[in-house]
């Protein structure tokens, strides 16, 4: 490898570590780390709390979508990807094909939906008609 391929290399490996690493992430209560999706949504079922949520690392390995947020609300679990955006370095949640909203970090989309409702949408209604809104209340912990 010649030094300008080193140094290309170098640049593009940095700006990957720029994203949140899981180490920052947890010290909030509300990450579980690689709980898999199954235990998470039991865990929410079971406290029954609309605004209960938990921050997960996805299970697609992806660097795109490193982590999924989930919400209950009306007796139903919500599972938002979080996606990251490397042209930014910022945080979006969802496909991103109704618009998004980007974040500097995962806790500031955590800070922002404690006051400013998230849009939930169920997975199977593919009209997007059936959305309804919830702020985060409740931080569950699965440690």
């Amino acid at each position: 490898m010649t030094s300008k391929e080193q140094v290309c290399f170098d640049m593009q490996r940095n700006k990957h570590s720029l994203r949140s690493d899981p180490k920052d992430l947890e010290g909030n209560i509300w990450y579980v780390g690689t709980h898999n999706r199954h235990e998470a949504e039991k865990a929410l079922r079971i406290y029954n709390k609309n605004g209960a949520f938990l921050v997960r690392d996805s299970s697609k390995g992806n660097p795109d979508k490193p982590y999924v947020l989930l919400v209950y609300n009306n007796y139903k679990v919500y599972s938002i990807q979080i996606r990251y955006l490397e042209s930014s370095r910022q945080y979006s949640l969802g496909s991103g094909l109704r618009g998004y909203d980007v974040f500097d970090s995962v806790p500031h989309i955590i800070d922002v939906h404690k006051n400013i409702p998230l849009r939930l949408i169920d997975g199977r209604d593919q009209s997007g008609r059936q959305m309804e809104h919830c702020v985060l209340t409740v931080p569950l912990m699965l440690h």
